[in-house]
């Protein structure tokens, strides 16, 4: 890995559950390795995105009405708020790293462009360079994340994201921008208690503007 990605003092990872351990946060990032064996996760949700790739075994999941399977060396990229579980796909077990990224981080670098986030339709996929990118952030989870790197990586990981999203990236206009960034704002301001959609369209506009990132 390249020195700038990593702080120069090393931090131990802490053990959260049985055969899960996480790195040192970083602000709007954590990562975690797992090993196990079996099903490990009942259907749950994230309010972030979880990045990631699988190391060994055969990982297996429900999502967006199906089962997946990711083999080793595969990209798995989930988006916030859709359901999933997550276990092991043989009697092997399973190993694999994941990054959650907040979605205000990708919504931050692709500002410039007025460029909505991007959703990828097939939550498992091959593409070598997007698994670099994301081993970069995930190979020495003992070690902390620097703000220079992270630039650069949340860079990377929107571009690898682009490329397998579902339609082309275009340009907002202006007006849905504007609401974009009110929406987030809002969720943002009010992180402690329950929005709801409604909630949050009735605060900035009748359109609606909350959760850009989810397809139906």
């Amino acid at each position: 890995m390249d020195g700038r990605a990593i702080a120069s003092g090393a931090i131990a990872h802490r053990t959260i559950a049985p055969g899960i351990v996480t790195a040192p946060a970083f602000p709007g990032i954590e990562r975690i390795e797992a090993n196990f064996a079996g099903n490990a996760f009942e259907p749950h949700r994230h309010d972030t995105y979880a990045l990631g790739v699988t190391l060994k075994g055969v990982q297996t999941f429900s999502y967006r009405g199906e089962r997946r399977f990711s083999l080793p060396g595969q990209v798995i990229v989930l988006h916030p708020d859709e359901e999933h579980d997550g276990g092991a796909g043989t009697d092997h077990g399973l190993q694999y790293r994941m990054l959650y990224l907040e979605p205000a981080l990708l919504f931050d670098c692709l500002e410039a462009a007025r460029i909505g986030l991007p959703f990828v339709d097939q939550p498992v996929f091959d593409d070598p360079v997007l698994a670099g990118t994301l081993l970069g952030a995930l190979s020495e989870l003992d070690r902390e994340l620097d703000e220079l790197f992270v630039d650069d990586f949340v860079s990377r990981v929107a571009g690898g994201l682009a490329r397998h999203a579902g339609t082309p990236r275009r340009p907002l206009g202006s007006i849905a921008w504007q609401r974009a960034r009110m929406a987030r704002d809002y969720l943002e301001a009010h992180a402690t208690r329950p929005v709801t959609s409604p909630a949050c369209a009735s605060s900035h506009s009748p359109q609606r503007p909350w959760l850009p990132w989810r397809r139906t």
